[in-house]
């Protein structure tokens, strides 16, 4: 399944919010890595190209203290973050403090139960 393949400026401009979400949590002393998501439909015996190829949702990998590491990505003018939390992306340095909180104040059974709720082959 390939998902969404998203216009060249849309995608710049998730990964910009990311980028800014990433600057916030760095001076949280949260470490973040930005990866871009590119599609490339490949020729198969059957047809010229098997997919669409373009840019897909870039996301953002947080390494969030007890909660490992935590897949970030733009959803309808918000930060959504794989643990079903939201943050609106008007503000990045709110939401970084947010996933700080997040990070650091769970208890071992909430991440128990978010691990155990996740539909199998989700990624955090």
């Amino acid at each position: 399944m390939v998902g969404v393949i998203l216009k060249d400026g849309e995608a710049e401009r998730q990964r910009g919010l990311l980028l800014r979400l990433q600057v916030a949590l760095d001076g949280l002393g949260i470490r973040a890595v930005l990866a871009r998501n590119h599609h490339l439909g490949l020729p198969t015996e059957h047809v010229q190209v098997s997919a669409a190829c373009g840019l897909k949702p870039p996301s953002l990998h947080v390494f969030a203290g007890r909660l490992g590491l935590l897949r970030v990505q733009v959803s309808d003018g918000s930060y959504a973050l794989a643990t079903g939390h939201s943050f609106p992306v008007g503000d990045a340095e709110t939401a970084a403090e947010e996933i700080f909180d997040l990070a650091e104040n769970l208890t071992s059974q909430q991440i128990l139960e978010f691990l155990s709720s996740r539909p199998e082959g989700v990624e955090v």
